[in-house]
């Protein structure tokens, strides 16, 4: 199941015909504070809400893609968490120690927004696809066959980077978390939303 947030602050899932189906309705028995609490009392209540959801989508009626503006799929996660060195393309350096570091929630944007480059003395301006797991429920220190358990879906991810500002030879949260840095979407596919 296609989940996506469109124009200001609609939660819908795309269907097959390309279209969106808006299902804001039927969160609002969970008393969503705003737009943010869509997605996470989406993913909390899932379960109850999965046959309501085939039908809503299987009786039609969405409106077509084109004439909806897709928003970032993922409003406002309480921690955006990204790794170091999980990739080896293009190089021929041995594998890295993985580590992690932290994007603001503030930098997040969708398809189609704009990246604001911000004048700092930034040495370059990377961006980079990325695949972003969107973790569907509280997790801590899960054994590697559990894991999966927790993840609620994917979506893909732009982390843009401003090069060489804070402190050299590690990712800073200076030159990754400034507004527009995190871009998410177009729709967020979901693992929980399709096999469970």
């Amino acid at each position: 199941m296609r989940i996506a947030m469109a124009d200001g602050s609609r939660i819908g899932v795309i269907a097959v015909d390309k279209s969106f189906v808006d299902v804001g309705d039927l969160l609002q028995q969970f008393d969503p504070l705003g737009p943010e609490d869509l997605l996470p009392d989406l993913i909390t209540h899932f379960q109850e809400l999965r046959d309501t959801l085939s039908q809503r989508v299987a009786a039609g009626g969405g409106v077509p893609l084109e004439r909806v503006r897709l928003r970032s799929p993922v409003v406002r996660p309480s921690k955006i968490i990204c790794l170091i060195g999980n990739y080896r393309e293009g190089t021929d350096r041995p594998p890295q120690i993985l580590d992690i570091f932290f994007k603001s929630p503030e930098g997040i944007v969708g398809p189609g927004d704009t990246v604001i480059l911000p004048p700092h003395p930034a040495t370059i301006f990377h961006h980079e696809a990325e695949l972003a797991v969107i973790v569907g429920r509280e997790a801590k220190d899960l054994a590697a066959d559990e894991a999966m358990d927790a993840v609620f879906g994917y979506t893909v991810f732009n982390d843009v980077s401003a090069r060489g500002l804070g402190r050299s030879g590690i990712n800073s949260f200076l030159g990754k978390s400034f507004d527009t840095f995190a871009g998410f979407g177009p729709m967020h596919q979901g693992a929980g939303a399709s096999s469970r």
